[in-house]
């Protein structure tokens, strides 16, 4: 999971799509990455990530963990605004 910002953005090119960082990890034998859209909020993404975290380790799979910590965020009074929590999402498998 890569938390930081931005981390999903990178240049679009024509039949080959994205090239970012994201992809490297993929190249580099990754089976799937998880990464940021935009600029992203320091406390709202810590409490993502140990969201996520913990249902991974409890052997929920990658894209349920990442659903599940967004639903939580939407129900947290202060970061259930979209921008805090909507712009990660995961690339390749999600097993």
């Amino acid at each position: 999971m890569l938390s930081a910002c931005e981390t999903n953005v990178g240049l679009v090119r024509r039949y080959e799509g994205v090239y970012g960082l994201p992809r490297a990890f993929l190249y580099a034998g990754s089976r799937s990455v998880g990464a940021s859209l935009w600029r992203v909020d320091d406390e709202s993404t810590a409490l993502l990530m140990l969201a996520f975290y913990r249902q991974y380790q409890q052997g929920v799979s990658k894209d349920k963990a990442l659903q599940t910590a967004q639903q939580q965020m939407i129900r947290h009074p202060r970061y259930k605004d979209p921008y805090f929590w909507a712009g990660f999402m995961l690339v390749g498998g999600y097993r």
